[in-house]
């Protein structure tokens, strides 16, 4: 799997983030190995244990208490903390971080699922410069060395007008959704089939029971 990498103006993130809300996203990160990358991540009450290595990239991720993950992230040597909003651009997810610890940074991440779709694909106006080669704007270096120098963003009206239209199209999907859905007619009640009760001898029987219960019920007469 491939991925590219944007910063994001604020103003946008800012304005995506209110339209389509998020989830809090918490990594813990411990110094890195000449073999292996280890990082702990909590998201709502999920939390994981993740195990990337440094020479080819692929990871591990290991499900872990949330108890366990919190004891972890106390002990890192360093943390990030975003809250992370999932968009829907041309059918493809990308997911908009909005980083607040150790400093604030907007950053929006396209995955493809190859090379040939990551080299293809063209970004829309309202992603700010590319950081996919930058090893600065990686998470695990975020988290242990802090923010790398601020990078000026064009605000542009084509790049508001990008993101709205990102924005309107989901919003459309989700009418289209709601009015071409199949409408769910109630089902008829199954007919009620006879209980055992019902049976002749025995309802007289049970009348017998509740009548002598009744009697012995009754004052004694003196």
């Amino acid at each position: 799997m491939s991925q590219r990498i944007f910063l994001v103006a604020a103003p946008f993130a800012r304005l995506a983030a209110r339209a389509e809300g998020g989830s809090r996203i918490m990594e813990g990160h411990f110094p890195v190995t000449p073999e292996r990358g280890t990082s702990v991540e909590i998201a709502g009450e999920t939390a994981s244990l993740i195990v990337t290595s440094t020479l080819d990239g692929s990871a591990d991720r290991t499900e872990i208490p949330r108890a366990h993950a919190d004891a972890l992230m106390a002990v890192t040597a360093g943390r990030i903390d975003c809250l992370q909003t999932s968009l829907m651009l041309d059918r493809r997810p990308v997911r908009l971080s909005r980083i607040v610890t150790p400093g604030l940074l907007d950053l929006v991440t396209v995955d493809f699922d190859s090379d040939e779709e990551a080299r293809a694909f063209a970004p829309p106006d309202w992603f700010g410069p590319e950081v996919s080669d930058d090893a600065g704007y990686r998470s695990g270096t975020l988290a242990l060395q802090g923010l790398p120098e601020a990078r000026e963003i064009t605000v542009s009206n084509a790049g508001l007008d990008s993101l709205l239209d990102t924005l309107e199209n989901r919003a459309s999907r989700q009418a289209a959704r709601a009015l071409t859905a199949p409408v769910e007619r109630p089902r008829p009640a199954p007919e009620r089939k006879p209980a055992e009760t019902d049976d002749p001898e025995v309802t007289k029987i049970e009348d017998d029971v509740i009548r002598e219960l009744a009697r012995s019920l009754q004052p004694q007469r003196r």
